[in-house]
């Protein structure tokens, strides 16, 4: 009988067995590039890394290569369950980063706004009533097209 072979059934090659030098060659290389991995996250994200691999014939490999920060870090993780949801998920640790910017640029604006308001305050010192209510007219209209400006501008969004 002559062999039948369907669309579901794909012609593919077997994958061959390692012995044990390939499979510890492979081991040795893959860690390295795992370990190179796990500091580049650590560095770039700014978070706590641990990384335990359990080698074919080789003891047990960490990084970071200290046991002290091993346990550490992985006592935080277990540690995560006791906290609060959003304190672990991306959204939460965006939100908080946001926060902290927004309060710095807050910061930062009173700091501006208080030296322009020293620099301000000797212009204005000279002028009369009738030029400070033009003035706060002129200002008033201003701000009022600013707002104007930005509900349009965030409608559009």
């Amino acid at each position: 009988m002559a062999e039948i072979r369907t669309a579901s059934m794909p012609n593919y090659k077997r994958k061959k067995f390692l012995t044990r030098d390939q499979a510890s060659m492979s081991f040795s290389k893959r860690t390295k590039t795992l370990k190179k991995k796990a500091h580049e996250i650590q560095t770039l994200c700014d978070v706590k890394v641990c990384m335990v691999c359990f080698g074919p014939d080789s003891p047990v490999q960490t990084w970071p290569e200290g046991a002290v920060e091993v346990k550490d870090a992985i006592m935080s993780y277990k540690g995560i369950c006791y906290r609060k949801k959003y304190e672990s998920s991306l959204t939460g640790y965006l939100q908080d980063k946001k926060m902290k910017l927004e309060l710095k640029k807050q910061k930062e604006m009173k700091k501006v706004n208080k030296e322009r308001m020293a620099k301000w305050s000797d212009h204005v010192n000279g002028l009369s009533d009738d030029s400070l209510r033009d003035t706060i007219e002129i200002l008033e209209s201003k701000l009022f097209d600013l707002k104007e400006k930005s509900k349009v501008k965030h409608a559009e969004e």
